[in-house]
């Protein structure tokens, strides 16, 4: 099995939300979401992550917009939240969102990458403890109840929080003491490098890092430095980030994850989207 490319679309344009901020632009590149799935599965993509679960959507909505992409042939995973109060339950407890694809889709490993919590005082190290309490918690109880998830918990962009995932050795101890098969990293390549770049991590993860990438969120870095921008910015070295991964074996999804928003100056939003896709697919050609 090789790696195959993947695209992030918001919930709300998968939903025809289309007066909503992260969906109007995605809408004038793409057409409507029938348009747009055809679009992306014919440029070679072939999974959609549904990007972002939320407490307001309904775990009907949310299994129409999954039947909608696998009936366009396409396969998916989900980018989960942090719930306000953790404790222990099914994921369908924790996500009520995730209540029919737990019924529907038993055993399917599905991926669902998560951000890490956050704390107001202390240092990154401080930050651990919570998050591995959380992620243990989450992995037995998806063993004990069902729901076939496996969980990518995702290194973070430096936003001046404390945030122990902005860093690939502290989110290594984690996993580490979390010690459970059905967790994982989710390498944001742009997110990575932007600490890279305030020299917070190195250019590149150690291997107990990168043999353990489970999912990617793959997005280019403008001149500025903003995130999720386009490949063809061409800023941080996403042919050498790739192939640290297929070295080590890697299978899964090369997610694009791209804001058309943030670039707003440029009207363009059709070809950074479809030029990306292309420029992903020839590194894995």
């Amino acid at each position: 099995m090789s790696a195959t490319v993947g695209f992030s679309l918001p919930s709300a344009y998968l939903l025809g939300n289309y007066s909503d901020p992260s969906a109007d632009r995605v809408q004038t590149a793409l057409g409507d979401v029938g348009d747009g799935l055809i679009c992306l599965k014919e440029h070679g993509v072939a999974s959609i992550e549904i990007r972002p679960l939320y407490d307001g959507l309904s775990s009907q909505d949310l299994m129409g917009l999954c039947h909608g992409i696998w009936d366009a042939g396409l396969s998916l995973t989900f980018h989960g939240y942090l719930p306000e109060n953790p404790r222990r339950g099914s994921i369908a407890e924790r996500y009520p969102c995730l209540q029919d694809f737990v019924r529907e889709c038993p055993g399917t490993d599905t991926i669902i990458t998560v951000h890490s919590y956050t704390i107001e005082t202390g240092t990154p190290r401080d930050a651990i403890e919570m998050n591995v309490e959380f992620l243990k918690y989450l992995c037995e109880d998806i063993e004990s109840h069902g729901g076939g998830f496996k969980v990518a918990t995702e290194i973070n962009r430096a936003k001046g929080v404390i945030d122990a995932s902005n860093y690939y050795d502290l989110l290594v101890e984690i996993y580490e003491r979390v010690g459970h098969d059905r967790l994982g990293f989710c390498w944001d390549f742009g997110h990575a490098y932007k600490n890279f770049t305030l020299n917070e991590v190195p250019e590149y993860p150690p291997i107990t890092f990168t043999r353990r990438v489970i999912h990617t969120h793959i997005h280019d870095l403008s001149v500025s430095g903003v995130t999720h921008w386009p490949l063809t910015e061409r800023c941080l070295p996403c042919g050498g980030y790739v192939g640290e991964l297929l070295k080590h074996g890697y299978s899964g999804v090369l997610n694009l994850e791209l804001e058309p928003r943030r670039w707003a100056e440029d009207g363009d939003f059709r070809s950074g989207i479809l030029d990306s896709i292309d420029i992903l697919q020839g590194m894995i050609a």
